[in-house]
């Protein structure tokens, strides 16, 4: 009778412990809101490593444009493309670095991002796929989280 009632508190418990950790999975975190006054974009740069994303980038680079506060520079690393991707970023009016070769021990994104940092000359390094579409207030949005968290922020889009 008592190991009975052991194992169903346990099992209860297990239950319970996995429900909590499914619902703190799936809780939505979200950026603040942008503050009023939100600071400047000046000192960011945005960089876009992209290896064959001729199909992805315009759509990003376009809610780039429509951003309310405008980065100091965007930054499209490509990373051995054989398909368009660099022209339809030089074709933008954006900074393409093209990725020298990778190392030994290096990775692809890994390499391009790196590439990408290296040129930057913003304070704040925003990294972002090709196939990231932005809301207009996403980046004073998350400068607003940047200035109140003072430290690296990592945010999963939604897709």
């Amino acid at each position: 009778m008592i190991f009975e009632l052991l194992s169903i508190g346990a099992l209860v418990l297990a239950v319970a412990g996995w429900i909590a950790g499914w619902l703190s999975f799936f809780r939505s975190h979200r950026l603040p809101a942008a503050a009023s006054g939100a600071p400047e974009a000046a000192s960011v740069s945005v960089i876009i490593p992209a290896r064959n994303e001729e199909a992805r980038l315009g759509p990003l680079l376009a809610s780039l444009d429509r951003q309310t506060v405008t980065p100091l520079e965007i930054i499209v690393v490509d990373d051995d493309s054989n398909d368009n991707t660099r022209q339809l970023a030089q074709k933008a009016g954006v900074t393409v670095v093209v990725a020298p070769a990778r190392p030994a021990g290096w990775l692809g994104k890994p390499w391009a991002c790196h590439c990408g940092a290296g040129r930057a000359r913003g304070d704040i390094l925003l990294f972002l796929d090709a196939d990231v579409r932005l809301a207009p207030d996403a980046l004073a949005r998350l400068l607003t989280a940047s200035l109140r968290e003072r430290g690296l922020i990592s945010v999963q889009p939604w897709h």
